[in-house]
């Protein structure tokens, strides 16, 4: 979401991100925001999830995007009818009220006074969807991508979005909050909040827009906070913390031979895997950037041209020229691999199943011809953290 959407001021989608560092927002000012290929494969499925009726918006999915879109229309259903209750379906009742508001974004002026002198700071949310009834609304966020996200009790831009549908569409006593993210769990939680939740939650976001537009804040580096920072390239305090690859700690631990590490050391140096490899990836595209622009930007290096890759695009084609020459469709057939998202996609187009049919469609087509094999543990924080 751009800056100038956002019109250069606070958003619930920073929420988590400010909140650990304070200086964040500041520090990203006149920084252009840029959109990575992941980013771009969500927000085809966002414009359609915003607008199903812009046929345009469905034909731009791939097919495994309009998985992930049929997923979360599914969910979305079962969240409103659990939160509302199942009547509000039934069309034959139009005094349930039902109001539905999609990428609406939602303003509130935050005051701030020192002295004599009063500002307001803008802040704003824009939820994927708001649902509406009575004095009652839930607020889903849809979540694309297959990394986990803070689920809805721990979530601070559900938390910010809540407070800014309250004050918007009153009156409110009762907001349902819940991330629909079909890529990593079906059975997603409504958080609620009442009213006094809602001045609690008013309260603290009010105090973390005030501190993230004070030019004093401090900028604190982590994970989170980092990620996705525009800033981070002038920011030392992020160039300290990622550089924890190398503190007086690891350099102890790099005196010893690592099969004679202590479990204290094996801790430190496990401890400095995610910051390093981050920042040496922040690095590596910083160099490439810089080379792209001006050959002369570092000495001594040069951009090396990817690797050419060749795709057989017409398999009928190469089938028939295979045989043309005294091959037999067993070899030819031992020399191809089928991607079992491209046999779905197939599969979905032949009988016209989608979502939990197209699934046991499947399974009873590869039932006892396909084996499935599990990838290499990867290291995870023990407790819960990723």
């Amino acid at each position: 979401m751009s800056d100038t959407e956002r019109r250069g001021a606070t958003s619930a989608s920073n929420a988590l991100a400010d909140s650990l560092c304070l200086g964040r927002h500041q520090a990203q000012s006149g920084i252009p925001d840029t959109e990575g290929q992941y980013a771009a494969h969500g927000r085809i499925i966002h414009e359609a999830l915003a607008d199903s009726g812009v046929t345009a918006n469905l034909v731009a999915m791939d097919f495994s995007q309009r998985e992930t879109f049929d997923a979360c229309r599914e969910l979305e259903k079962r969240l409103v009818g659990e939160f509302f209750g199942k009547d509000y379906f039934d069309q034959r009742k139009p005094e349930t009220g039902m109001r539905v508001f999609r990428e609406e974004r939602y303003w509130v002026k935050v005051p701030f006074t020192a002295g004599k002198l009063t500002q307001l700071f803008e802040h704003s949310g824009k939820p994927d969807v708001v649902f509406k009834s009575g004095v009652r609304a839930l607020v889903l966020e849809y979540k694309t991508l297959p990394g986990d996200v803070p689920g809805s009790p721990r979530n601070l831009q559900l938390r910010d979005q809540a407070v800014l549908v309250s004050g918007n569409l009153r009156p409110i006593t009762e907001v349902g909050v819940a991330v629909i993210q079909p890529m990593v769990t079906r059975s997603p939680e409504i958080c609620l909040y009442g009213a006094e939740d809602l001045k609690r939650a008013e309260a603290e976001m009010f105090a973390r827009v005030i501190a993230s537009n004070d030019p004093k804040s401090p900028r604190i580096a982590g994970e989170a906070q980092c990620g996705y920072c525009r800033a981070k390239r002038q920011c030392l305090e992020y160039q300290k913390w990622a550089s924890q690859m190398t503190p007086p700690a690891m350099l102890q631990v790099m005196e010893v031979p690592i099969a004679l590490w202590s479990p204290e050391q094996r801790q430190i140096a496990a401890n400095a895997l995610s910051p390093a490899k981050k920042f040496l990836k922040d690095l590596e595209d910083f160099f490439k950037e810089g080379l792209k622009a001006d050959p002369s930007f570092l000495p001594g290096w040069e951009l090396k041209p990817g690797n050419m890759v060749e795709t057989i695009t017409d398999p009928q084609q190469a089938f028939e020229r295979f045989t043309g020459i005294g091959g037999t469709t067993e070899q030819f057939m031992q020399a191809v691999s089928l991607g079992k998202m491209k046999l779905k996609e197939a599969v979905s187009a032949v009988t016209g199943a989608r979502g939990r049919a197209l699934d046991d469609a499947m399974k009873g087509l590869t039932a006892g011809i396909s084996e499935t094999s599990q990838n290499a543990p990867s290291l995870k924080k023990s407790g819960g953290d990723k």
